[in-house]
């Protein structure tokens, strides 16, 4: 007579796993579904199946130490870097330097950017010369020495950008209201002297500091010079 042992019942899968000992046969049956198994393919079934089991599980947790990591990321607050506050000096300054950035970008050929390069005016301190006389600022165009490629800035053109006096090259459709244009047309103005070094204002300066300009105020008018300019640099229209 042969005996068959029931060894396992999953309602949920309705499966049961049957072994006909005398027939030496493991019989699995999935619903309608029945297979006769030598012990040794059942046992490579068994094997089979607990990889996969083992496998998933471990996919499973990966995907949810990954999940769980990538919320607490998106989760925490941006920490932003708290940027210094700057006296008006200080941060006219700055925005010179990043204006002279911003055209060396699109003028590779112009001196390579150092903040040392861009100064206040101080006589005998930043400066060899004691005085700028009526001009706004002044730029060392030596290619050696230990004021070379410099600009020195009057302290009050950068307190006061809309301080002019009657400039000797008035350049049309420069808004002359503005503190950002006319910072810039001052740098576009001197970085030009650091290209064009046998003539003060002739024709090749001026073609020059015209390209310049133009490459500013459009980045200016346009929007893009505000994109990258630190928080702390930015001011209101006048």
């Amino acid at each position: 007579m042969r005996i068959a042992r029931k060894l396992r019942t999953d309602k949920r899968s309705k499966m049961r796993v049957k072994a006909d000992v005398l027939a030496t046969k493991v019989i699995l049956q999935i619903d309608n579904l029945s297979l006769k198994l030598s012990h040794v393919e059942a046992r490579r079934v068994a094997t089979t199946l607990e990889k996969a089991v083992n496998i998933q599980l471990t996919h499973r947790e990966k995907t949810i130490s990954s999940s769980s990591s990538t919320q607490q990321v998106l989760v925490e607050p941006e920490q932003k870097e708290e940027l210094p506050v700057l006296t008006t000096l200080d941060r006219r300054l700055e925005i010179c330097r990043y204006i002279y950035q911003v055209i060396k970008e699109k003028h590779q050929d112009i001196p390579k950017y150092k903040v040392s390069k861009i100064n206040p005016f101080r006589a005998e301190k930043t400066c060899n010369s004691t005085s700028l006389g009526h001009a706004f600022a002044h730029c060392h165009n030596q290619s050696r020495g230990k004021y070379k490629y410099r600009i020195c800035i009057k302290q009050k053109m950068l307190l006061n950008p809309l301080y002019r006096q009657q400039p000797r090259y008035p350049i049309q459709g420069t808004n002359l209201n503005d503190v950002f244009e006319n910072l810039a047309d001052m740098m576009s103005h001197e970085m030009a002297h650091l290209k064009i070094t046998r003539c003060s204002h002739c024709k090749k300066w001026r073609a020059r500091y015209e390209q310049l300009h133009k490459t500013i105020i459009t980045s200016i008018r346009n929007g893009e010079f505000f994109k990258n300019m630190p928080d702390n640099l930015k001011e209101s229209k006048t």
